[in-house]
């Protein structure tokens, strides 16, 4: 009996040591290798069409060679003499850190991802397949230059080579759902563009959002909730429309698997980007900062990287899939980036031909034949789905994403739908070397709509809106959807780049956006800005700091103060606390500093009160219930902030307004008696949460970031979550500070959203950029480099990006050859 047990208990300690080994192997393996050469042999060679690099001798007859040398933190500077090979090796440190990211990104813009995850993922592939993401992409490559088309293909060879090479060690996700990445496309990378530009263009989301706001309260002028309509603007409701009435019972209970995938990306998109000039500084040259807000995960969708070779000779951030620098300086200027907030969508409503002719629709009394394409995606484990798409000349008939049945036809109007010159345009800001030639580069940014600032390092700073933004007829706003048979609202073409915001070498000294209205003018980009709140912030305290050093642009950038909180306390702290619970509350309140940091109480009892308030006043008045995944719920307006908060602060003033009052109660409620339900709810959650001692409720303890891997991090399975996953992080901020962290509604006060990178350049010390990453470059499970920024980013601290060649060697802790033998 004992030798039989000796034989067991050996036979599963082999089996355990195996199976560890295995894991190991799966989770070790695919880190990359970093030190050494690596020979690419001439047999890669290659063209155009497979996306291969042609490896030819230089002019001495020797080896040509690209070196990646990497800091502490895993940064890569990247020294070549050939463009080719300095692209070729982006492509491939992208590949090495980040491969399973930017597979993943393409499977969603392609709409793929059911080949992988199966049926779960249909209504996501529909979603983007909609958009025609990869489509564009593939009419955009062909029209670029020879010289642009160049270095896609060689980053994409980048990209391929590590695929090659490594295909029996790729990282641990690829391992675990058993696929293998498909070559990299030049396409694939254009691709990625588009999607940037559908995450920061998202006014269709949001002319929906505002018909069905009319649809529930039909009759009614809403134009009050959205802060650039109002009276100045009053919204303008097409007549043929008949106030959206059919949208009432229109909207379906789409999958879930949308909002989950997506994480309400398209309904917040920030940045703060400010510019001083060198009169004002410590230093007498320029420093620019630069913070961008987008969906937190993990890992970041920013990469850090250093580019020297050929023409190029920069650094900054990148997006893994694409080749170049995005945000950063060169050897000459620096330049930062804020979403603009630029109209370039709209829907129409389309008249199909039911009762004779199905596949034909009315434009200004003639009927054109709808454009009809099929789609088929491809489920693991089960049949594909086959679908048709229709298309007007206004552009796809999008109903089946956002849940609606057919009946009402709505066509997608964008301006991406002609095809995007945006990689033309990041090619030659990385070459610009001076103001001109930097706004000569911005002239092909036509998608992905930005506010950039500027420095030189002749003491220049400067201004450019960037976007291909659509001239409508004047009843024609862009902000809900028009009839698209009448053709009365047409485009007529595009504002001139010249007619564009900008500005050069201001009076004041500095320069600030960060998603506010930069318009200047009686014909606006938009009607939909952030409030400003962040913008009036930055100013005051640039104005406030005499001369400003790097350093205080770091305090800048991670402060806390909340101005919206200042406009609204006094009206919360105007009512009477019902019980001792709640007075405490307000005590807490009224000594709070209004910086809202991680230990603050009285950021927790604003912050929760404010919620409810606004739940209270807009749920009911719509007649909105939580629908379960359904697009367009409550939170569809509430995840506004650019759209709340102005409106609450508007409608405190007048304490009778309707928008206090509960539809469901025979009394009417005013402002006063909101605020005090609101408090008393606030108060109540807050003890049931964390109990009766209120020095406990500190903020910290509510809001919250995990930074969530896909799709392993959302898996539901506790210990997958916990491997992929980061741990929580208590952090400060609110919505409305320069330190973003924001939450959406269906999920309070959980931070999904935020400050992603920063980014602080000295125009007298390139050298020395400041830079600090929401997570680490590496995708790699328990690699070194993939949660270690994350601690710098919540504590407010940065690393130093080097340029000089000197200092980056003399920082360097790897350096890798890669070695093209002729």
């Amino acid at each position: 009996m004992k030798k039989w047990m000796l034989i067991i208990g050996g036979f599963l300690t082999v089996l355990l040591i195996l199976i560890a080994a295995m894991a190991s192997w799966m989770v070790f393996a695919p880190w990359p290798q970093k030190n050494g050469t690596i020979e690419i042999a001439a047999s890669t060679e290659t063209n155009t069409k497979n996306n291969k690099i042609e490896i030819t001798a230089d002019t001495a007859g020797k080896s040509r060679k690209a070196e990646i040398i990497r800091d502490k933190w895993g940064v890569p500077q990247i020294y070549a003499d050939r463009e080719e090979d300095l692209l070729f090796a982006q492509g491939y440190v992208h590949a090495q850190d980040r491969l399973w990211q930017m597979d993943m990104n393409r499977r969603a813009i392609s709409g793929t991802l059911s080949e992988v995850f199966g049926e779960m993922s249909v209504e996501m592939d529909k979603y983007f397949r909609a958009y025609s993401l990869k489509e564009i992409a593939k009419k955009t490559y062909p029209q670029l230059d020879e010289g642009t088309r160049k270095l896609l293909e060689a980053y994409s060879a980048g990209v391929n080579y590590y695929i090659e090479q490594n295909a029996k060690s790729l990282s641990v996700e690829f391992t675990m759902l058993g696929i293998k990445p498909e070559k990299w496309t030049p396409e694939d990378s254009l691709a990625w563009g588009n999607m940037m530009s559908l995450f920061m263009s998202y006014n269709h989301s949001q002319e929906l959002i505002r018909a069905k706001m009319i649809a529930s309260r039909s009759g009614e002028d809403i134009s009050e909730l959205f802060p650039f309509l109002g009276d100045k603007n009053p919204l303008v409701i097409p007549k043929e429309v008949d106030n959206y009435a059919w949208l009432n019972q229109e909207f379906k209970k789409v999958s879930a698997g949308i909002d989950r995938w997506m994480n309400n990306h398209s309904e917040m998109w920030g940045s703060n980007n400010w510019v001083v000039s060198g009169s004002r500084t410590t230093t007498g040259q320029p420093i620019l900062a630069n913070d961008t807000h987008i969906n937190l995960g993990m890992p970041s969708l920013w990469y850090e990287n250093g580019l020297h070779g050929g023409r190029f000779d920069s650094a900054g951030f990148t997006f893994p899939g694409v080749p170049l620098i995005v945000t950063g300086h060169n050897a000459h200027i620096s330049w930062g980036i804020t979403n603009l907030n630029s109209d370039v969508q709209d829907l129409y409503l389309e008249k199909f031909d039911r009762e004779q002719d199905p596949g034909r629709y009315l434009y200004k009394g003639d009927w054109k034949p709808i454009t009809i394409k099929t789609e088929q995606i491809n489920v693991k484990g089960k049949d594909p789905v086959i679908y048709k798409v229709y298309a007007t000349h206004h552009g796809t008939i999008i109903n089946q994403v956002l849940g609606l049945s057919d009946e009402h036809p709505l066509a997608l109007q964008w301006t991406l739908n002609e095809g995007s010159t945006l990689f033309t345009s990041i090619v030659q800001i990385n070459l610009a070397k001076d103001w001109n030639g930097f706004r000569e580069a911005l002239k092909t940014w036509d998608n992905a709509c930005q506010n950039f600032v500027f420095a030189d390092t002749k003491g220049n700073i400067g201004y450019q809106a960037a976007c291909k933004v659509p001239v409508r007829e004047s009843k024609h706003q862009g902000t809900v959807p028009v009839p698209g048979w009448t053709g009365e609202y047409e485009w007529k073409g595009y504002v001139p780049f010249d007619k564009l915001p900008t500005q050069f070498n201001p009076p004041a000294g500095y320069i600030v956006t960060t998603n506010n209205d930069v318009t200047q003018s009686n014909a606006p980009l938009s009607y939909d800005w952030a409030p400003g709140d962040r913008a009036a912030r930055i100013s005051d305290l640039l104005k406030k700091g005499g001369t400003l050093s790097p350093q205080d642009m770091e305090a800048i950038q991670t402060d806390t103060y909340s101005l919206f909180a200042e406009n609204i306390r006094p009206y919360l702290l105007g009512v009477h606390a019902d019980s001792d619970l709640a007075q405490k509350a307000l005590d807490e309140v009224r000594s709070w500093d209004l910086y809202t940091d991680v230990d603050s109480i009285g950021t927790s009892v604003f912050e929760v009160w404010y919620n409810f308030m606004l739940r209270n006043m807009f749920e009911r008045s719509f007649g909105w219930q939580d629908s379960g995944g359904a697009m367009f719920t409550p939170a569809s307006y509430l995840n506004y902030p650019d759209w709340t908060q102005p409106t609450i602060i508007k409608l405190m003033n007048n304490p009778e307004s309707s928008w206090f009052d509960d539809p469901e109660t025979t009394g009417i409620e005013t402002r006063d008696d909101m605020i005090a339900k609101s408090l008393d709810q606030a108060v109540e959650w807050l003890r049931s949460q964390y109990g009766e001692d209120i020095q406990k409720w500190n903020w910290g303890r509510l809001h919250t970031v995990t930074f969530t891997h896909t799709p392993f991090g959302q898996s539901g399975i506790a210990l997958m979550e916990k491997i992929f996953n980061s741990k929580k992080y208590a952090i400060p901020g609110s919505t409305s500070t320069v330190n973003m962290a924001s939450f959406y509604w269906n999920q309070p006060f959980t931070v999904g959203f935020g400050t992603s990178q920063r980014m602080i350049i000295d125009m007298s010390q390139l050298n020395d950029m400041k830079t600090v990453n929401s997570t680490g470059q590496s995708g790699h499970l328990f690699h070194k480099n993939r949660e270690d920024q994350i601690p710098l980013w919540v504590n407010n601290q940065y690393i130093n990006v080097f340029f000089s060649e000197d200092q980056v060697r003399s920082h360097a802790e790897d350096k890798l050859i890669l070695e093209f033998k002729p």
